[in-house]
């Protein structure tokens, strides 16, 4: 992406008009734009300016479902999800070049760029689709099963030494890991499954450093679960509960340290709360600075160096973390960031924590399902 240079700690995005945003998040260099919008009509819109789409290819779900997500691939492949289809597009290289696009009939919770080249979507009890654009192969969509069925949520990619994992967040199955891809198109291959045996519900999941395995979760009710190896056949994750965080868990990042959680109430930002788990220290005991920013907002994605979007009913905002917590010893920031509270808070470790988070085998996998999209006209 170019790069948005944040003087202040909020900044808001002006939209088109009509535009009803459901889904935000940053776009590479050759798009030519900083941001990507989605639409709750299934439209795109990139700010500033239209990118190298010309301005009447903003419609990219026919079946007008809201996005949900968004992907980049090479330098000219766009992948778009909706809870009816995901969408995958060319991106035209000279001007009066036509798109191409090619539909998937298949509703998604999202889609990500995975490091091996394909597109990732998880499609809750329906598995995994996996697609590699512009692939040799005569079936480059493949779906991936599992028996019984794994509602998977969430998706992330994280690399480490050169070998990608995909963690899913599965809902009340708890957390799945798939690593070691190799040819996706006739088995995923090694696989981990950390699950409860109670009340859990994993919502989503993020990585907690680059080019680690180490990973955050979180619950439905706002517990968080730390991991510095999901693929460890040894480590527990570590889970923790802090009090003061209400509302629905809605997201959970890592950026600079930090865990950024958003819930139906508020924002909350827990300070070095990523660095000092990987560091070793005892988290569980340490007092941990909590910042929490009241807003009615629905989705936060990183957008950049310290940088993320917060999408809200009728707006997006993009903010500075730095920014937003302003400077050392609680020194409230002067820059524009929103009014917060701040506390130290103790983590409470749920009882019996021990006992309930199981690690067992995944499922196993149907033959895996290999289908042409449909190609169809922008």
């Amino acid at each position: 992406m170019t790069g948005i240079a944040a003087k202040v700690a909020v900044r808001a995005l002006t939209l088109p008009a009509d535009f009803h945003v459901s889904w935000a998040g940053p776009c590479p260099s050759w798009i030519a734009a900083d941001v990507c919008l989605g639409s709750e009509e299934g439209r795109l819109f990139f700010s500033p300016g239209e990118g190298r789409l010309h301005p009447g290819d903003n419609r990219f779900l026919g079946s007008g479902e809201a996005v949900n997500g968004v992907a980049f691939l090479g330098n000219d492949r766009i992948a778009i999800s909706s809870r009816s289809e995901l969408s995958f597009m060319t991106v035209p290289r000279h001007p009066g070049e036509t798109p191409l696009r090619a539909v998937f009939p298949a509703g998604a919770h999202g889609v990500i760029a995975a490091a091996s080249g394909y597109f990732v979507a998880p499609l809750g009890p329906s598995g995994i689709m996996m697609y590699k654009p512009g692939s040799q192969q005569p079936h480059p969509l493949t779906v991936h099963r599992f028996d019984p069925a794994l509602n998977l949520y969430r998706a992330i990619s994280i690399v480490d030494k050169g070998a990608e994992t995909l963690v899913f967040a599965a809902r009340s199955e708890g957390i799945i890991s798939v690593g070691a891809l190799g040819d996706p198109t006739t088995k995923l291959d090694s696989h981990h499954c950390w699950e409860s045996s109670d009340k859990s519900d994993i919502i989503d999941v993020c990585s907690l450093a680059p080019q680690t395995r180490s990973i955050a979760a979180l619950n439905w009710d706002n517990e968080i679960l730390l991991i510095r190896d999901v693929l460890s056949e040894t480590e527990r994750p570590a889970p923790f509960q802090f009090p003061g965080i209400a509302g629905t868990a809605y997201r959970i990042l890592s950026m600079q340290g930090h865990l950024v959680v958003l819930t139906s109430r508020s924002l909350y930002v827990l300070e070095g709360l990523g660095h000092r788990f990987l560091e070793g220290h005892p988290v569980h005991r340490e007092p941990t600075r909590v910042a929490s920013f009241p807003m009615d907002a629905v989705d936060i994605n990183p957008c950049g160096e310290g940088q993320f979007l917060v999408v809200l009913p009728e707006a997006v905002n993009m903010i500075d973390l730095g920014l937003l917590l302003g400077g050392p010893n609680g020194a409230k920031p002067s820059n524009g960031a929103p009014e917060r509270e701040v506390d130290f808070v103790t983590a409470r470790v749920p009882t019996a924590s021990n006992d309930r988070l199981t690690q067992r085998s995944v499922p196993q996998y149907h033959e895996p399902v290999h289908q042409e999209p449909i190609h169809m006209p922008v």
